[in-house]
């Protein structure tokens, strides 16, 4: 979804009034009015769920309403998110209630809560929501793996403690390899469920299976579950160099598929692009004292059509998305007055002759020289141009400027190389992809949180930086349409007999050597950048890393500096000038629009924060454009590149040993506080690991069964 420049301006005057707010919290105010900022979703259960997949039980619309002092109301507000923005307000306390329906009109959820509005100030609530009253039907159907021989099943469907169910059910039942046990008119609720197997003498062990089940009232629900899957244990690489953290010195520790789900791990991955090789470039360059006051945005319109018609064919903002800055500490770094580009070839399709390209520059406070701005066309990127549009510009200061780039004269470079964005790396036949649910989006917005500028979020634990922040407002609001989640295309499939016992991608000989981010917040650039993208393109190209170990000395990679990505120039270009850590949107937007450079162009030195040079400075002109190379898969061909998962169940720890079987690194949110409780062979289990929030990026390279 495309930003106009009217909502950019908008949200940069919301962070200069929330910066003025910060700032006067301690001022007295006679206003009599308050406002409130609403989330609501499912009560985290902190548990697996089992849910209804009839279309019935998807909640489409959520209102609010609410009853405050001296008979004040408000009036019902419905929303597609479960999230409000309320002012004007009588500052007291209020009693605030949402409730959730389908799409013909049914009540599935609902919940209150009381909150204090406060005069001139905006108060955060969350709702948690609860399956309204009522009864359904559930039918659950139980299956186990061929190897398996079974004699006999029990169960117990006990109301979840603390929720609104209110049957406690025993049930006992075998045949011919599966159970099935229909239940009617079951109370709506949360409820525990647990199944234990008695299986024969030389038969594989089917544990214990305990899972939530959610009943929605008057939603009948069929569920096949199928139970005995052997649990991997999953191989993660650390970047905080070798020894000193671990008890294995190797840089790894292993975490069973149990910590993953208890914690409700929150992973990300990237998808790569093969045999790219970028066609139409755009080159622009800006003189201005201070980057951070500077917003770029590159459109392509119709000829006749101008930006204040707000109908873009196609549009665009340079690559730094903290580029206005969120930091206003943070100053002294000019743009840089050599030429930077943007890889459009992804809007090749479009690039026609009755249109025009259109840079928008906007300043915040002082004024900005645009000294050129071109379309470069390339048969092959190793070599110079076919052709280069160039704009007309002049010597003149500016404040803000549209500057028109016709495409009347643009040649067609070689039409085979349009679809190179399209040859996608496959992540796996037994993989799907669909856009998240909202409730799933409120879900994970209220896991992660929300990010408070305020906040230095790169802890130093034992002399390693960490780093992992939480989205802002602006980029929650990018990310609900773009965020996609993996599951598997058959459930009843699970595992794959086809699929190996161990798998070790840091084993390949495309894996670049465990790495040492230093004292900076880059955790998540090392994670999404050094490890994952290097390791892709390396396979991708063949480059043969074994040899190649980590200079501890001189904090970087010993060799083959023109073949390993870099996490400087990611971190550097998406912090905002400030060592406070990245969220992944920020390093994968960066990795989709631009790509990273290698090393060699763009070095990382993470030995000292307090060298702000070391995070701060920009890459060079030849690492803007190497950087093209090595973009990552692009929102116009897979539909989104934040494919998210949030493990909960067996199903994702399958997602997740399906993707690193297809070769794909997977990035997860940890705790690094709890590296001090690792067993003495580097194991994460439900016991010892046991996360109090999330503050570091690591990455899944491997499992074993």
């Amino acid at each position: 979804m495309n930003l106009t420049r009217t909502m950019l301006l908008i949200g940069i005057l919301m962070i200069s009034i929330l910066f003025l707010m910060a700032g006067c919290n301690d001022t007295p105010t006679r206003e009599t009015f308050g406002s409130i900022s609403v989330s609501s979703s499912i009560t985290d259960l902190k548990a697996r769920v089992i849910t209804c997949d009839e279309q019935d039980a998807a909640v489409t619309s959520y209102t609010l309403t609410g009853t405050g002092p001296g008979g004040a109301t408000l009036a019902a507000i419905t929303s597609s998110t479960g999230m409000f923005a309320v002012g004007n307000l009588t500052a007291g306390s209020w009693t605030f209630t949402v409730i959730g329906k389908n799409a013909s009109g049914d009540t599935l959820l609902s919940g209150s809560t009381t909150a204090t509005v406060v005069a001139g100030e905006i108060i955060q609530i969350s709702i948690p929501l609860l399956p309204s009253e009522g009864t359904a039907d559930v039918t659950l159907t139980f299956t186990w793996p061929d190897d398996v021989t079974v004699d006999s099943l029990s169960g117990t469907l006990t109301p979840y403690p603390g929720n609104t169910g209110t049957e406690t059910l025993s049930f006992t039942s075998y045949n011919s390899g599966e159970f099935t046990c229909s239940l009617a008119s079951l109370d709506s609720g949360f409820y525990q469920l647990t199944i234990n197997a008695d299986v024969g003498i030389d038969s594989p062990a089917l544990g214990t299976f305990t899972e939530i089940l959610i009943v929605y009232p008057g939603v009948t629900m069929n569920k096949m579950i199928l139970l005995g899957k052997r649990q991997p244990m999953f191989k993660v690489a650390n970047q905080w160099g070798i020894g000193g953290w671990e008890n294995v010195d190797d840089g790894f520790i292993w975490m069973t598929a149990e910590a993953l789900k208890e914690a409700n791990t929150v992973a990300f991955f990237q998808g790569n692009i093969e045999d790219y090789d970028p066609k139409y470039v755009v080159s622009f360059t800006l003189e201005h004292p201070e980057r951070s006051e500077v917003v770029v945005s590159l459109l392509l319109l119709e000829g006749e059509d101008t930006i204040d018609d707000e109908r873009s064919v196609a549009e665009r903002y340079f690559g730094p998305y903290n580029l206005f800055n969120q930091y206003p500490e943070v100053t002294g770094y000019a743009f840089p007055s050599h030429p930077v580009v943007m890889d459009i070839t992804d809007w090749a399709d479009k690039l026609t002759s009755d249109r025009k390209l259109v840079l928008w520059v906007w300043s915040y406070d002082a004024d900005f020289y645009l000294r050129d701005f071109s379309l470069e066309v390339y048969d092959g990127y190793a070599d110079d141009p076919v052709q280069t549009l160039l704009a007309d510009v002049d010597e003149n200061p500016y404040g803000e400027i549209t500057k028109e780039l016709s495409l009347a004269t643009l040649v067609d470079p070689d039409t085979t190389a349009k679809a190179t964005l399209k040859k996608q790396n496959p992540i796996s036949r037994a993989l799907q992809t669909r856009t998240i649910s909202d409730s799933e989006f409120l879900r994970l917005k209220e896991q992660v949180g929300v990010r408070n500028l305020a906040k230095q979020y790169n802890t130093i634990i034992d002399g390693h930086g960490t780093g992992l922040i939480p989205p802002t407002p602006q980029q929650w609001e990018h990310m609900r349409p773009t965020l996609k989640t993996v599951e598997l295309k058959d459930a009843l499939i699970l595992p794959s007999p086809s699929y190996s016992n161990e798998v070790d991608l840091s084993e390949d000989p495309a894996f670049p050597p465990v790495g040492d981010q230093g004292r900076l917040g880059s955790c998540v650039a090392f994670a999404s950048t050094y490890y994952t993208r290097t390791f892709q393109e390396a396979k991708e190209h063949g480059w043969n890393l074994s040899t190649t170990g980590w200079d501890a000395v001189n904090g970087r990679p010993d060799a083959n500096l023109d073949k390993i990505i870099s996490p400087a120039f990611v971190y550097n270009v998406a912090n905002g000038g400030y060592d406070a850590g990245l969220y992944y949107d920020d390093a994968y937007r960066l990795l989709e629009d631009t790509g990273a450079s290698t090393w060699a162009l763009m070095p990382y030195d993470g030995d000292d924060e307090n060298d702000v040079d070391s995070y701060s400075i920009w890459p060079v002109e030849d690492a803007w454009r190497e950087a093209l190379l090595y973009r990552a898969s692009s929102n116009d061909t897979v539909g989104g590149v934040n494919y998210y998962l949030s493990v909960y169940s067996d199903s994702e720890i399958e997602v997740i040993r399906r993707l690193i079987d297809a070769g794909i690194p997977v990035t997860i949110s940890i705790d690094a506080n709890e590296y001090a409780d690792l067993y003495s062979n580097d194991v994460w289990d439900e016991n010892n690991y046991v996360p109090n929030g999330t503050n570091h990026a690591n990455t899944i390279v491997g499992y074993r069964l």
